[in-house]
């Protein structure tokens, strides 16, 4: 894959650069985006559970659609934890997925 070769020879220097950019990038997405708490209001269950040994684990379930006041609409899908009892290698997270824009 051409960008893993390209990623390879960049220095630090440069992929620290790179890293901060697509930070900012995700932060100004995400801020165009429903909040979780507008996708459980529309729909979306939060199941989170408490375990012993890791605390809360998230676990979202259900699916919506928001129209944010601009126009713009979202379909919200939770997703459940990976992992077994003994490790959590991710958990669970609510997708935001834009449907359409606004017209004007």
């Amino acid at each position: 894959m051409k960008l893993t070769t390209d990623i390879m020879s960049m220095s630090a220097t440069a992929l620290r650069d790179l890293a901060s950019a697509l930070v900012l990038r995700a932060k100004e997405m995400e801020g165009a985006q429903p909040t979780v708490e507008l996708a459980l209001a529309a729909g979306v269950r939060d199941v989170s559970y408490g375990t012993v040994r890791w605390g809360r684990v998230a676990d979202y379930r259900g699916e919506a659609i928001v129209t944010m006041a601009d126009g713009r609409r979202w379909r919200c899908v939770g997703h459940g934890p990976a992992g077994s009892a003994e490790v959590i290698s991710r958990h669970g997270y609510v997708e935001f997925i834009p449907l359409s824009q606004a017209t004007g």
